[in-house]
């Protein structure tokens, strides 16, 4: 965890409004560091660690959540953070083809702020042990 006792969390987002609902919900119980791509996400990765990554999948242009998790496990100080999927992908099947894709958790467009966190919280809680 980082120095303050709050888990860190890399969110990438493209959309603005969502980074913006998120920090709002999420700010006063999480160190969050904000990307708005791939690349960017890459380029912050010396703000971590990081205890978690929220990765929304369908970031634009450039590289998927999903491409992007892939980058971040084959790197070796983030190879083991979990990572939580933040998607619009809500269809039967979705959610068991991005944890096969290596997510340890998923939350589905839209959600509550209790959705979101409970997952954050269980995701950590099992990374941990």
């Amino acid at each position: 965890m980082s120095a303050s006792d709050s888990p860190s969390i890399l969110f990438v987002e493209d959309n603005p409004q969502v980074r913006l609902l998120i920090r709002e919900q999420l700010q006063e119980t999480y160190d969050l560091v904000l990307a708005s791509d791939a690349e960017e996400a890459l380029n912050v990765l010396d703000n971590g660690p990081f205890d978690l990554f929220l990765l929304d999948i369908k970031l634009g242009q450039g590289r998927s959540g999903t491409e992007l998790l892939h980058l971040l496990r084959d790197l070796e100080p983030t190879k083991g953070v979990p990572a939580v999927a933040l998607t619009t992908y809500g269809m039967p099947g979705d959610r068991e083809a991005l944890l096969d894709a290596g997510f340890d958790g998923y939350v589905s467009k839209p959600f509550t702020g209790a959705e979101l966190s409970n997952t954050i919280d269980q995701t950590l809680s099992a990374g941990r042990n």
